[in-house]
């Protein structure tokens, strides 16, 4: 059977769309896996809330069924993608409260006025250049829920730069180790060593299994780079010292692990 979605003013959907979220036990909706759940814990309850890039909405869909949300807006940039959207949204039957939007980025999303804004699955660099390109994130209104799938360094050192505190961040491990990252709008630039950007202040200190985890690759991938820059001729002084500073913080997050 095929589906239209009322807000969607877009193309029908050619294909079967995934099952909405699950219905667990005691009627609430569930997401699968463990990277959809963790970004879903970091939206605000009662706040309109923008996926962008949404792909099937699995995630917008979940924050209305569940009623952690009154609303939310689905963009993607493509048509097959948000067709496949418009079909789960159909299928859970919140035409009226989901909108689906064909839009490059975070183009037209002022119109919907989201307090918190969801961009997951994308390369750092590329979530940057959204954001970039996107005034209405410079509010301290708008909180922004970020997550990267590569250069995440990158993407930190943008939000820091550009007047962006980071109040939060978790690593999620699925099949990989996802890096979320929570920022909101101070207009204060804030300077951070190369270990936080490289891995996060949060992760840095916090401890946690998967933090732990996060900053010892980092440091391996690190001990690489240098080795291969070394082989080269190249300086490695700013490398080194940044190695260092992850050393210094693996040492003292298993040390309070171990007391």
């Amino acid at each position: 059977m095929e589906h239209r979605s009322a807000n969607f003013a877009g193309e029908k959907s050619l294909t079967r769309a995934p099952a909405c979220p699950k219905t667990g036990s005691g009627g609430r909706a569930s997401l699968p896996g463990k990277r959809l759940p963790a970004l879903a814990s970091f939206v605000r309850a009662g706040v309109r809330v923008a996926d962008i890039g949404t792909d099937h909405a699995l995630l917008p869909v979940y924050l209305v069924q569940s009623g952690h949300n009154p609303c939310a807006l689905a963009s993607d940039v493509r048509r097959g993608p948000l067709s496949r959207a418009a079909e789960t949204v159909a299928r859970a039957g919140l035409e009226d409260r989901i909108t689906l939007r064909l839009a490059d980025g975070l183009a037209g999303a002022e119109d919907f006025s989201p307090q918190d804004i969801i961009i997951a699955g994308m390369g750092g660099e590329l979530i940057a250049s959204l954001l970039a390109a996107a005034p209405m994130v410079r509010s301290a209104d708008v909180r922004l829920i970020l997550q990267p799938m590569t250069h995440s360094d990158r993407l930190r050192a943008w939000l820091w730069s550009n007047g962006f505190a980071i109040e939060r961040e978790a690593a999620v491990a699925e099949d990989r180790l996802y890096e979320i990252i929570c920022a909101a709008y101070t207009g204060i630039p804030e300077r951070h060593t190369p270990a936080e950007i490289l891995a996060g202040a949060y992760h840095l200190t916090s401890g946690e299994e998967n933090s732990v985890l996060l900053v010892k690759r980092r440091a391996a991938q690190l001990r690489k780079e240098i080795e291969s820059r070394q082989r080269a001729g190249r300086d490695v002084s700013s490398e080194l010292a940044c190695a260092a500073q992850l050393e210094e913080a693996l040492c003292n997050t298993e040390s309070c692990i171990g007391s």
